[in-house]
């Protein structure tokens, strides 16, 4: 009987230091099911398993950034993917789209797909298009355009 019990401590030991590791929970640690964004740290190359509505960084899950809607949004920061920038409701960068044209339902699409390329600067959407630019634009070389929303990295 003593032997079953130091067997149960021993196991229940190792299942709690495993979810302790960094980024895990405790069901995450040995349940190979992922409710959520499932991530490797590419550093450590340890994995788990963020819960939803969240999203990896470094060493921890953080809750994903608010909506960006307009007019709540206009003229504040919005961070994805390390890069800021300022949103500018009812304004285009009136630029090109050198890194290209893609569909977005929305502005939050637009600015989610310009985050994931390091050199998209400053995208601009409008009616259902996301015009991806390179370009570094200013505040002072926006135009004025109902509807639209503008994103300049900072």
């Amino acid at each position: 009987m003593m032997n079953l019990k130091a067997l149960a401590l021993i196991s229940l030991a190792s299942l709690v230091h495993a979810a302790t590791q960094p980024g895990l929970t405790a069901d995450q640690s040995f349940c190979p099911s992922c409710i959520g964004t499932k991530y490797t740290d590419p550093s450590t190359g340890q994995t788990g398993c963020c819960p939803s509505g969240t999203q990896y960084q470094p060493a921890s899950c953080v809750a994903l950034p608010a909506r960006v809607t307009c007019p709540a949004y206009s003229r504040r920061l919005y961070t994805m993917n390390g890069y800021t920038y300022k949103v500018y409701c009812d304004m285009s960068t009136n630029v090109g789209a050198d890194l290209g044209l893609v569909p977005a339902a929305d502005s939050q699409s637009c600015i989610n797909q310009c985050a994931a390329k390091p050199n998209c600067n400053s995208p601009t959407y409008a009616s259902g298009q996301c015009w991806l630019s390179s370009e570094v634009k200013g505040p002072s070389q926006l135009l004025s355009q109902p509807g639209s929303v503008a994103f300049l990295k900072q």
